[in-house]
């Protein structure tokens, strides 16, 4: 007659390996799962960066006043981002109402005259500032996304303030209808510009 060289006990042991085989394959696709859900977090924050625009205020030379003096009938906007700005609203919170617009913005590039630079653009304005009142220039990024800079004409100056990307509630009603960079249904972005006639 022949014996079982390991009987019971055998059975046993087999199932712990089998066991602690599974547990160990779980574990790593627990951790290759959170690496990849970080790489993915990574990708996303380093695209939003890289595509986000900063958009700076600087006042319009008065020629009726000294140099230090800004106009208040226009602003000059700077992209100092990575990405483009579209749909830039400048805005009156106190009376609610636009004051001016551009379609888009590229980033700011270096050129030979600082008013021939790319990135750089004249806004003139519908009415005109008060000084030591706060304004707001609003913009969109390629993903859809809000962006808000506030801005205040001093005496001696621009004040501006980079506030950064804003949520859905934080977007005045007036401004929300106007963006012309969308999501659809399907949550992909796509841009949609007014259509234009143009000279060949």
């Amino acid at each position: 007659m022949c014996k079982s060289l390991g009987g019971p006990k055998v059975g046993v042991a087999m199932i712990d390996l089998q066991i602690a085989a599974d547990l160990v394959t779980a574990f790593a696709s627990l951790v290759a799962v959170v690496i990849a859900w970080r790489a993915l977090t990574i990708a996303r924050e380093t695209f939003r960066r890289d595509h986000r625009p900063v958009l700076r205020v600087v006042g319009v030379k008065d020629r009726t006043e000294p140099s230090y003096v800004p106009a208040t009938g226009s602003i000059i906007v700077k992209n100092l981002g990575l990405g483009p700005a579209f749909t830039l609203i400048v805005f009156n919170p106190d009376l609610r109402l636009s004051l001016g617009e551009a379609d888009s913005l590229e980033p700011l590039q270096p050129a030979d005259s600082e008013t021939k630079r790319i990135g750089r653009i004249v806004i003139t304005l519908s009415g005109h500032m008060s000084r030591n009142v706060t304004y707001e220039l609003y913009c969109q990024d390629l993903l859809s996304h809000w962006h808000l800079t506030r801005f205040r004409p001093r005496q001696f100056g621009m004040e501006c303030t980079f506030v950064g990307q804003i949520g859905d509630s934080q977007i005045p009603k007036e401004i929300r209808g106007l963006a012309s960079v969308t999501r659809d249904h399907k949550r992909s972005t796509g841009i949609s510009v007014p259509t234009e006639t143009e000279d060949v």
